[in-house]
């Protein structure tokens, strides 16, 4: 039974093919075209346009479970993933961003042993596959992996995968094995080749026989299974077994005799398809389908190649149990020799012997990886076989690592430059190392970074920076820092390397100047981008200065913190000032550094103790002789912005102080409150006074009381502590000699009394003045309505709304709580309704409707803030109605207004022109009459001046002294009796009596 994959395979031949094979294996072509038919409409899948393709994902994850081409295990012998550890290293240490080498080689965690030998690769491949099948494999390194930048890892990769950069024995592969990188197919016809003349012709071969001359005829001959052809008019002839040379001859005559006056012209059309085998150490071993004319390459790329573990110089070629050739791949791949692809015959068998003898190429070579051994014995062989040495190669630095005695590791020096060297004998599992000139080479310099030209000079004693650089114009790049840059010089047998700060952009105007530093051999000037970070371009020299501090030497670096361009840390060259740190961090913008405060961190003992100096970047900047401090190892620089708190970048400092505090040396630094910028704690400096704590302080605010500050002390005795308070004065002016702090001292800064105490009030509307007042404390509204000229004859002073900021916040409150205890009344409401058989209850949806649509309403209403005022009684000299002014004050004065306005539950809430003999009752009615929910017994009115008349009988509307006046509002409330078991009659009457304020509030405006 054929698999759907060989029925489209067979479907995808020449017509002519597909019937020899059809008649040869006894299929039914309508059949397998009607079957493709049905399974097309399922899945359509292009035909295979060669007989290797590309590998699926369930391919490839299968393959790589059985250590397929794209196994992890296979690329790099011990691990899944690729190791960033792994990873290869640039000549020069000093650009990369990732650990050194020597690092790298102490920091062997993982799993897996990192063994250079790559002999120990097939065990560790074993290993691997058991810990993955039993679920147990974990690797440090691919969480490592995952945290890096995606971006740095990128550009690792392209570093390592450079043709310059040397490879590293971890991602040694071995030799000629990606050649076959694909999946096997199982038909694989070939038909663009040239048919040799000594093809061997059988069944089903196709052999096109035409005919000229006085017959024209064109026979496309089968050749049966028997062996013979049937050709019209002359019969079964025999041709099984003839090569195509003594085909066409034996043809030929036979024609000329048979047909007088005919010429005959003999070609093979499509040729049959054998079967072959292709068995041990190939990819996917098996039989195989291939054309007639493939030869044993065609076959290995069929299958899908050679495992890891076969070997590629000696696959055999067998016939009927005899060896017919042996193939050495390596002759095709390095010499392109295919003198031994013998073409293969049905049943021939191709056997691949697992791989014998090989050795490990590694370093400056053509071709880094392991090679198999064939004949090769000495190492000049084996280097040959990896393409030569390069031109950076220096061959008497070359090493062999060996495994010795077949338990301990050797390693001996060989020098390909000598006979003897030549001759050096090579064994299985060796590795060989080839080292690089540059890496004992003398008499050049290297310039980095933003230069016009990077890259390694020749070097000459006596040669200065601009001799390297030549100008500004032709050797630095536009954004070069002309102000900052470094010469890295290795000094001593250990190479330990010192700092040399230097000044292009004088170096190269004046290059007599002390500027223009005499550089030595193996220097390296590293030139930095004006706007962007160095921290990046400084990574490989501050873990240098790092490895080579100790204990009695420290680590010289410093650090820069605050508003620096370019803040970090950086390294420190000898006799480094202040100024010389500020600008290697790229300096500061003066608009937003406070000049007068910065803080000096060092640390003055083994233990780290901490000791703080406060500078003057005024005094710095102006090159004052007493203001260049130097840096000193390990040294702090903080900056401060003048308008930002300072308590993050003082945090650690003041941290630090506490820990080092002890009996008899409290913490050392000081507290300010008060009327200051940044109040906090501070670090005490020498000589610290009131004015220089100020100064850290960020200065005093406009309403400090500068004629004396309060401290706070604590005088300590062996016995006691008392606490001491007293006043002392602040100096704003000079810095005079003031009171000394001590440690642990609390100043307050007082302020003025009253001061700035003024508020600004508004008056709107139908004033003479309207606009914004600023008034004094304790000022009254009516003194304020006098400045503004008073009113206009057009105001409406009975419905004046006077509003205040403190009574709208509480009054937003009070809304929110009501809101609050509506939606929990509203959702015991609705419990209720849920419950099945409440006997008792008169609860209905209409209730719960209501306080759904008052919910509503309260969320919608804002508050007004309004302090009901007669400001008619005010004016006519009635004191008692004055009002005492506060900040946000707002009177507004409407015009003169004819309308009463009607809102609440009736049939149409709207205003109405003013009747002096109409009541409430007659209003109510003119807007429709009460709604079934209204509560009549309760309606009240809110007066256009804010008041509430609110009268205590029922029959009110048409006795007593109270009347309707314009600018008031009725209000017919809610009835809520029938919500009494709830208890929502307090709740409902303060939200309504809330709302209706505001719409009179704004009814009157």
């Amino acid at each position: 039974m054929l698999t759907q994959e060989q029925v489209q395979q067979f479907l995808s031949l020449p017509e002519a093919q597909q019937k020899a094979l059809a008649q040869q294996y006894g299929l039914d072509i309508n059949a397998l075209k009607k079957s493709q038919a049905t399974t097309s409409k399922k899945r359509l899948e292009p035909a295979p346009e060669s007989p290797v393709r590309p590998l699926s994902s369930e391919e490839q994850e299968r393959l790589a479970d059985s250590g397929g081409p794209d196994s992890r295990i296979d690329e790099y012998g011990y691990e899944w993933e690729p190791d960033e550890g792994a990873y290869s290293y640039e000549q020069d240490w000093l650009l990369r961003d990732d650990e050194p080498p020597a690092d790298r080689d102490l920091g062997q965690d993982g799993e897996y042993e990192r063994d250079r030998s790559w002999s120990s690769r097939e065990e560790n491949r074993e290993r691997y596959n058991k810990d993955r099948r039993n679920k147990q494999f974990r690797t440090d390194r691919q969480d490592k992996r995952e945290q890096l930048d995606q971006r740095e890892w990128r550009e690792r990769r392209e570093r390592e995968e450079r043709p310059d950069a040397p490879s590293t024995a971890n991602k040694i592969k071995p030799f000629g094995y990606d050649l076959f990188a694909g999946a096997p197919t199982t038909f694989a016809p070939v038909t663009e080749i040239p048919i040799p003349a000594e093809y061997i012709v059988g069944p089903g071969d196709t052999i096109r026989v035409q005919m000229f001359g006085k017959e024209n005829q064109l026979h496309e001959l089968i050749v049966t299974r028997d062996g013979q052809i049937q050709i019209p008019q002359i019969g079964p002839i025999p041709v099984a077994g003839l090569s195509f040379n003594e085909l066409k001859d034996q043809l030929t005559r036979l024609i000329q005799q048979k047909f007088i006056g005919v010429e005959s012209a003999i070609s093979l059309g499509e040729l049959r398809s054998i079967r072959v085998f292709i068995l041990g150490e190939a990819r996917t071993p098996g039989a195989y389908t291939v054309s007639s004319l493939s030869t044993m390459t065609n076959a290995l790329f069929v299958s899908g190649g050679v495992r890891p573990t076969g070997s590629l110089r000696n696959i055999q070629l067998k016939r009927q149990g005899k060896l017919i050739s042996a193939l050495d791949l390596y002759d095709l791949l390095l010499s392109g020799d295919t003198s031994a692809d013998h073409r293969l015959q049905p049943g021939d068998v191709i056997f691949i012997p697992p791989k014998g003898k090989a050795v490990g190429v590694d370093g400056y070579v053509q071709r880094p990886a392991v090679y198999e051994l064939k004949n090769e014995k000495t190492i000049s062989e084996v280097v040959e076989l990896a393409g030569g040495l390069r031109a950076e190669a220096y061959p008497k630095f070359t090493k062999v690592e060996r495994v010795a005695d077949g338990f301990k590791k050797t390693v001996q020096d060989v020098n390909l430059l000598t006979k003897q060297g030549e001759r050096f004998g090579v064994k299985n599992g060796d590795l060989i190392t080839v080292g690089a000139v540059d890496e004992l080479v003398e008499g050049y310099v290297k310039i980095l970074g933003e230069v016009s030209r990077p890259g390694v000079y020749d070097w000459s004693p006596g040669m200065r920076v601009s001799d390297v650089l030549h100008s500004i114009k032709s050797g630095l790049k536009p954004l070069s820092d002309l102000e900052y840059a470094l010469i890295v010089r290795e000094k001593g047998a250990y190479k330990d390397i010192e700092v040399i700060h230097v000044k292009l952009g004088e170096a190269l105007s004046k290059p007599s100047s002390a500027a223009n530093v005499v550089m030595m051999d193996k220097d390296r000037l590293l030139v930095f981008d004006r706007y962007r970070s160095r921290s990046k371009m400084l990574a490989g020299l501050l873990r240098k200065l790092k490895a080579q501090s100790s204990p009695a030497e420290k680590e010289k670096t410093f650090s820069v913190l605050g508003t620096a361009r370019l803040q970090g840390k950086f390294p420190l060259p000898e006799n480094y000032s202040v100024k010389d740190a500020i600008i290697a961090a790229g300096g500061i913008d003066p608009a937003v550094t406070d000049l007068n405060y910065a803080l000096l961190i060092r640390e003055v003992n083994p233990r780290g103790d901490i000791a703080v100096k406060a500078l003057d970047l005024v005094e710095i900047f102006s090159d004052k002789r007493d203001a260049g401090y130097t840096i000193k190892p390990l040294d702090k620089l903080i900056l401060f912005n003048k308008d930002a708190i300072r308590e993050p970048l003082l945090e650690d400092v003041i941290s630090r102080l506490r820990e080092q505090a002890r009996p008899g040396h409290p913490p050392q630094y000081v507290t300010i409150g008060g009327a200051v910028k940044f109040p906090g704690s501070y670090p005490v400096t020498e000589k610290f006074s009131i004015d220089r704590l100020i100064r850290a302080a960020g200065g005093l605010l406009d309403s400090s009381y500068t004629l004396q500050a309060e401290i706070s002390r604590i005088n300590v005795s062996s016995a006691k502590s008392d606490l001491e308070v007293f006043n002392a004065p602040v100096n704003t002016l000079t810095d005079g000699v003031t009171s000394e702090l001590k440690a642990m001292d609390k100043v307050f800064i007082k302020t003025i009394p009253e001061y700035a105490e003024r508020y600004t009030v508004t008056l709107e509307g139908e004033v003479q003045f309207p606009g914004e007042y600023v008034v004094r404390k304790g000022e009254t509204l009516s003194q304020v309505i006098e400045r503004a000229g008073g009113f206009s004859s057009n105001a409406f002073i009975k419905g004046a709304i006077y509003t205040r900021e403190r009574l709208a916040e509480l009054e937003a409150e009070r809304l929110k709580e009501a809101e609050a205890r509506l939606k929990r009344d509203l959702a015991s409401l609705q419990l209720q309704l849920a419950r099945e058989g409440n006997p008792g209850q008169e609860i209905s949806t209409s209730d719960l409707g209501t306080l759904e649509n008052l919910l509503s309403q309260v969320k919608e209403s804002k508050p007004l803030g309004r302090l009901v005022i007669d400001l008619s009684a005010l004016m006519q000299g009635d004191k008692k109605q004055d009002v005492i002014l506060q900040e946000g004050d707002r009177l507004i004065v409407p015009p003169v207004t004819q309308s009463v306005t009607v809102i609440g539950e009736v049939q149409f809430s709207t205003s109405h022109i003013f009747y002096q003999n109409l009541s409430v009752e007659d209003y109510i009615k003119r807007s429709g009459g009460e709604t079934a929910q209204a509560d009549a017994g309760r309606t009240y009115v809110v007066r256009a001046n804010g008041s509430v008349w609110l009268p205590g009988g029922s029959p009110w509307f048409s006795s007593g002294t109270e009347k309707i006046g314009p600018g008031d509002t009725i209000v017919v409330p809610l009835e809520t009796d029938r919500l009494s078991k709830l208890q929502l009659w307090t709740n409902v009457s303060q939200i309504f009596y809330q709302i209706a304020l505001g719409a009179a509030a704004v009814a009157s405006l």
